[in-house]
């Protein structure tokens, strides 16, 4: 996956979650990562235009916190 670091956030020790942007679409789509196999997961499509500029995840790892580039707020996406 091509993207910014800041545009990624720690999941777990072997795995990160990143925004990447989707090319048809003003938004983000983000991706779990493994680092052992490479493998990647599709774990959050926002509904509205968002375009990641921070992200942070909640202690539990079931909400992804992204700043938003176009409008500067906060949003919460559930983790599937």
């Amino acid at each position: 996956i091509n993207t910014n670091a800041s545009k990624c956030v720690w999941a777990r020790e072997e795995e990160v979650i990143c925004g990447v942007r989707n090319q048809g679409q003003l938004k983000d789509e983000f991706y779990k990562i493994n680092l052992t196999d490479t493998s990647k997961t599709l774990v959050a499509t926002p509904n509205i235009n968002l375009l990641a500029k921070e992200l942070a995840l909640s202690r539990s790892g079931e909400t992804l916190f992204a700043l938003n580039d176009i409008d500067s707020k906060l949003y919460a996406l559930k983790i599937k």
